[in-house]
């Protein structure tokens, strides 16, 4: 491959890593009100719902789209070292340094950063597109849905979930 097409390939997974990274991350630490005043203030509050229903699947197909991006990265980054290093142990030692570095900072810190200022509104923008992501990836939520059930079979957990728990005080 290219020098060019194999640059081109680490910042396409890179920018892929950090908006489905954001996305994940947004998606674990959303706030329903949050999300409904959004929403509403840009003329979207139909979404709400569909989003809230769909949490967990929408997790899930953007942790897929993180992964993808992430192998990318790794992919484009021994591509890179490969025409531009000699030496096994230099090259792979930079392969490993280049994908860990560009992985921290797009599908970590940067997304973790973003997801703690905007999270709710980075949600809001993306909803008609997180339930279209949804939809074309249908065919693997089947893994989530097969893991979720042999895990709850194997750990005795009920199917309903918890009551939340009140605390009480003796007094």
């Amino acid at each position: 491959m290219p020098l060019a097409w194999a640059m081109a390939a680490l910042v396409v997974g890179a920018v892929g890593s950090l908006i489905f990274s954001t996305l994940t991350y947004s998606l674990r630490d959303l706030s329903r009100a949050r999300l409904a005043d959004y929403l509403e203030r840009h003329g979207r509050a139909d979404l709400l719902e569909n989003v809230i229903q769909r949490l967990s699947d929408l997790i899930f197909v953007t942790a897929v789209c993180r992964l993808l991006a992430n192998t990318l990265v790794v992919l484009a980054s021994v591509w890179i070292c490969q025409q531009t290093l000699s030496g096994m142990l230099l090259r792979d030692s930079m392969i490993f340094l280049l994908a860990a570095v560009v992985t921290l900072i797009f599908s970590v810190a940067l997304p973790h950063a973003i997801t703690h200022y905007a999270g709710n509104a980075v949600v809001g923008s993306t909803a008609r597109f997180l339930l279209a992501l949804r939809v074309a990836m249908m065919p693997l939520l089947w893994v989530m849905h097969a893991s979720d059930a042999f895990v709850r079979s194997v750990a005795g957990a009920n199917v309903a979930p918890e009551p939340e728990q009140r605390s009480t005080t003796n007094g």
